[in-house]
């Protein structure tokens, strides 16, 4: 690796941040990621600090303190991250996902301290098998808010479907085995795979925002597109292109129906926000925008 690139100094802006249970059940941490390089802070509140007073001499006064509890190096470039809690965990787990449509699952090691990746999952065959020579668009991570499921953004018009194990996992006659005299019940296996969405609706032909929303029995996801583009100079003739749809994710199937569907959007949408029951509670006028 060194023989082609070397980092000669440390990355100094942050890229991505997400606050949440990483290294403890109790506490939150805020996880930053700059380039290769993915830190873990802790804010302490309330710290007696001793601070110099030319005047009056030492003095103590109470401030938040950030920790650094740790930081590592990363073996490519962070372009987004998510956080999720997997079934059967009392802390949150990482989702990393790097540039050439490659994610990866990283924990927290309490007894090591240090971080394990504990799922990868690579779509870069898929990305390019339809005679693409780079990609355009960055590969977004969209989590289920019930941590069913995860999507990554891997095109245009595709995306890849990574599944999480639940609490309601159905074993199949083959799948139990026999060690010694008791009986042991091997989950299946939570395969990733990939969906061309041109194939679900044809004029899903450009993604602009991928969101998982609440609410739904199943893992339900809703894609922001625009189907005829449009730009500023032709607004008196073409303005209102973007459309969205609402896709169930059936993952044992892999079927996956539109359930819903809103047309005539205008053209200058470009993030999708899913807002949870009650609305009222939120002060949102525009919701997808």
């Amino acid at each position: 690796m060194y023989a082609w690139y070397q980092q000669l100094h440390s990355p100094t802006g942050v890229e991505q941040c997400v606050y949440c249970n990483f290294t403890s059940e109790t506490a939150k941490d805020l996880v930053t990621t700059a380039a290769s390089q993915l830190s873990v802070y802790r804010l302490h509140k309330n710290i007696e600090v001793q601070v110099k007073n030319d005047n009056t001499g030492d003095t103590s006064s109470v401030q938040d303190k950030l920790e650094l509890l740790g930081s590592w190096q990363l073996f490519g470039n962070v372009v987004g991250v998510k956080h999720v809690r997997l079934n059967g965990t009392t802390r949150d787990s990482l989702l990393l996902s790097f540039k050439e449509a490659k994610l990866s699952i990283v924990e927290f090691d309490t007894a090591t301290h240090d971080i394990k990746t504990s799922s990868l999952h690579y779509f870069e065959e898929n990305l390019y098998k339809d005679g693409l020579l780079q990609r355009v668009t960055l590969p977004k991570i969209s989590v289920d808010p019930d941590g069913r499921c995860a999507s990554l953004q891997l095109s245009t018009n595709s995306v890849a479907i990574i599944p999480f194990r639940t609490k309601d996992v159905t074993i199949a006659p083959d799948e139990i085995s026999l060690i010694g005299d008791h009986v042991t019940q091997r989950p299946p296996p939570a395969t990733s795979y990939s969906i061309d969405l041109s194939e679900v609706d044809s004029r899903l032909q450009r993604i602009v925002d991928v969101q998982f929303l609440h609410g739904y029995y199943e893992p339900t996801l809703l894609i922001l597109f625009e189907s005829l583009r449009t730009w500023s100079g032709r607004v008196a003739l073409r303005q209102d292109t973007c459309n969205i749809v609402a896709i169930s994710l059936n993952m044992t199937e892999r079927l996956h129906p539109v359930i819903w569907s809103l047309h005539g959007l205008p053209f200058d949408c470009r993030y999708a926000y899913p807002v949870p029951k009650p609305i009222g509670k939120f002060d949102v006028h525009y919701p997808f925008r």
